[in-house]
């Protein structure tokens, strides 16, 4: 077997979509050279490289497929022994699915916090209620203390995480700490 075709089995095992871990630096069509140059800088500093976080307005931007290819990238370089992929509303919801199966939720967090890398998929969706903020929260913070590598992709601005948003009438926010933590472990690029 390959090493390219061990590579995308990891990354598969790890949660990866399927559909981007095919993607190389020329599938990248629409995407700025100069924002895939980052994002080759970044795996080639790994791990001594503050994590990322890939923020388009934008859907459909290209935030998934960058951050499959960085730790591709980081794969093909170093040595990554152990990386997780979440689309965080799954995380979410496999969660509060789990509460009551204390093994399936230990199962999970250690998933989360035995990872190299950490990869959360879409921040920011997920705010629908005070569990979601909450098991967020946790998770980001745990990742911070742990100094844990994260790549973050989001539709929502750092800085605008701490504002309270509304959703089927319940108020959720990151508090200032979180997005201080984020801001402190991640280095932001605007695709």
């Amino acid at each position: 077997m390959s090493r390219e075709s061990d590579i995308q089995k990891w990354m598969l095992m790890w949660g990866f979509p399927k559909r981007h871990i095919k993607y190389e630096r020329s599938d990248m069509i629409g995407v700025k050279p100069s924002i895939i140059d980052k994002v080759e800088k970044y795996s080639e500093e790994y791990p001594y490289s503050k994590g990322l976080y890939l923020f388009s307005k934008e859907n459909s931007s290209g935030k998934t497929m960058l951050a499959t290819y960085a730790v591709k990238q980081i794969m093909r370089q170093h040595r990554l022994k152990l990386g997780v992929y979440w689309y965080t509303t799954t995380l979410i919801e496999a969660l509060r699915d789990n509460l009551d199966n204390r093994t399936e939720l230990i199962n999970l967090k250690e998933r989360i916090f035995k990872a190299d890398l950490v990869v959360l998929d879409d921040l920011g969706k997920e705010i629908t209620s005070m569990f979601a903020a909450r098991m967020l929260n946790m998770i980001i913070d745990e990742l911070y203390r742990e100094e844990k590598r994260v790549i973050i992709t989001s539709n929502i601005e750092l800085s605008e995480l701490q504002i309270c948003r509304r959703s089927e009438d319940v108020e959720t926010n990151y508090t200032g700490s979180i997005v201080g933590r984020l801001s402190e472990m991640v280095d932001i690029i605007y695709i």
